[in-house]
């Protein structure tokens, strides 16, 4: 699974020299800590396409730029939310194809909700695809599809990491050239952390959800009447090319299992590392949140973020502060959204890369070492 570590990212390349002839090599992506942004410029573009289901599908895409000198970041449309990537900017192929992330975004999120850490991670290096799932946007919401949201999610992760593969392989293309492994990390947030459980590696069981629904209630009790295993069987799920997985505040732990009580579709997801903060409003702590963790099979990770909210693994509160008092910080007694992101976007990175690469150095950077004695946040590893 992993490559041979490495004090570099990527091997080097012989090429020729147009001036004399000679052979040279690849420049070679310098390691950069994960806890400062990278040492690449970021660029994003919106893919529109329609895929293999005949679906009409929106995706962002950040990935290694190199932009203009004169060229400024414009904020992500419609919302005018801001961020540091520059639109359109040319791919920087300087250093051979780069490692893929897939992001999904949570129930009633967007596409680029989470840019503290989309753009964080491709200043390091890496493409990272984020699809827009249909009726399941705050501009688009509507749970009369819900039934479909739900099933065709962990194939809009899929379809958006085909497009990206099949897009960098065509000479001329924006992204020719960018990816070429068809390996990936999936990170997801809330509703998007159940689809990366799923495209992780996990397996639903829908007795376990029925169970749930009669005794407890639950987030998918009002489809559980139209869900059946042969809707589950038509639509793509586990994808084995995800080789990593984030769940960012995840839930709905009991549709892996067939009783409500365990969850053992949960134990193939692969290389968790698992964050959500105590004090969610949204999807409680001791419920949803740590039980998806404590299914799962070792190795794993979990970081609880104490008095984090819901929606401080997002950038909900630059979008729209008004949907949650999360959004008013310390002064609220929550923690700070921006010391949350922070850290959780280094533990990330170094999670990722170390498992995709190899790379040592990121080690002193992985959850239980790096925030062993931070105030605020604890860290389960088995």
């Amino acid at each position: 699974m992993l490559f041979v570590l490495s004090l570099v990212w990527f091997a080097c390349t012989p090429k020729s020299s147009e001036d004399s002839g000679t052979i040279e090599a690849d420049p070679t992506l310098e390691w950069s800590s994960p806890e400062d942004w990278g040492s690449l410029e970021v660029g994003a573009v919106t893919l529109e396409w329609v895929d293999a289901r005949g679906k009409e599908m929106l995706a962002e895409v950040w990935y290694p730029a190199r932009p203009d000198a004169d060229a400024v970041a414009e904020p992500y449309p419609p919302l005018g939310l801001g961020g540091e990537a520059i639109r359109s900017a040319d791919a920087d192929t300087r250093f051979g194809a780069y490692p893929l992330v897939a992001f999904s975004h949570g129930y009633g999120g967007i596409r680029f909700q989470s840019i503290y850490l989309t753009e964080f991670l491709a200043s390091h290096g890496f493409v990272v695809v984020s699809p827009q799932h249909r009726y399941n946007t705050f501009l688009d919401m509507d749970d009369d599809h819900l039934l479909d949201v739900t099933l065709q999610r962990p194939g809009d992760v899929m379809e958006s990491v085909d497009e990206v593969l099949r897009r960098s392989a065509i000479p001329g293309d924006h992204l020719n050239g960018l990816v070429e492994d068809e390996r990936y990390a999936i990170v997801g947030h809330s509703f998007g952390a159940f689809t990366s459980m799923i495209v992780g590696g996990g397996e639903l069981d829908i007795d376990g959800v029925v169970d749930r629904c009669e005794t407890s209630g639950g987030s998918l009790c009002g489809i559980i009447d139209e869900l059946t295993d042969e809707l589950l069987a038509s639509h793509r799920m586990t994808d084995p090319r995800a080789v990593v997985t984030v769940p960012l505040a995840p839930g709905v732990w009991y549709a892996f299992g067939p009783d409500g009580v365990s969850a053992p579709g949960l134990e193939s997801v692969r290389q968790p590392l698992v964050l959500g903060g105590d004090a969610d409003p949204v999807l409680d702590y001791g419920e949803e949140i740590h039980p998806c963790y404590e299914n799962m099979a070792s190795p794993k990770t979990f970081v609880n973020f104490h008095d984090a909210g819901h929606y401080a693994f997002s950038n909900m509160c630059d979008l729209a502060p008004f949907i949650t008092d999360e959004c008013d910080g310390v002064d609220g007694g929550w923690s700070d959204v921006a010391e949350v992101q922070r850290l959780s976007r280094t533990i990330v990175l170094a999670h990722i890369r170390q498992q995709m690469t190899g790379e040592v150095l990121d080690q002193p950077y992985t959850a239980a070492e790096w925030l062993s004695d931070t105030p605020g946040v604890t860290v389960e590893q088995e």
